[in-house]
C-alpha cells in the first residue's frame, strides 16, 4: 500500500489517521504526514511508523467508517427514579411506575 494525501487509514492500533501531504523524496520517516486523532505523526510511504518493529501507529488499511445503528426500546420506570430496559423474562421484583421510549446508538467494534 502507498500512503495518498487527503486519504484516511487505519492504524496497527484501531484508530483513524489522515495524511495531509507525502513527499516520496523526503527523509524515510518523514515521506507522509497527518494526524492521529489530534496529534501530528509521520510515516514511510508504505505506512510504517517505525523501522525497527511493528508499531501500533503503523498504517495498515485505508479507513472504513464503522458502521452504527439506532435502536429503540422501552424503558420501564421504577418508584426510586430508575429506569430498566430488559427482556420480559428478566423484570425487576418492583412494579413499574411508568415507562419511556430511549434510543440507543451501537457503532460497530465498540461495546454498548
Amino acid at each position: 500500500m502507498e500512503l495518498q494525501a487527503g486519504k484516511c487509514y487505519r492504524t496497527r492500533n484501531g484508530r483513524k489517521a489522515c495524511v495531509a501531504a507525502t513527499s516520496p523524496g523526503s527523509a524515510m520517516y518523514n515521506q507522509a504526514i497527518g494526524w492521529i486523532g489530534e496529534v501530528s505523526s509521520s510515516w514511510r510511504m508504505d505506512g510504517k511508523y517505525c523501522e525497527w518493529r511493528d508499531d501500533g501507529d503503523d498504517l495498515v488499511a485505508e479507513w472504513v467508517e464503522p458502521k452504527s445503528a439506532t435502536v429503540e426500546l422501552e424503558a420501564m420506570i421504577f418508584p426510586d427514579g430508575s429506569t430498566f430496559v430488559c427482556h420480559q423474562s428478566h423484570l425487576p421484583l418492583s412494579r413499574p411506575i411508568g415507562r419511556k421510549r430511549v434510543s440507543i446508538t451501537v457503532t460497530e467494534g465498540e461495546g454498548v
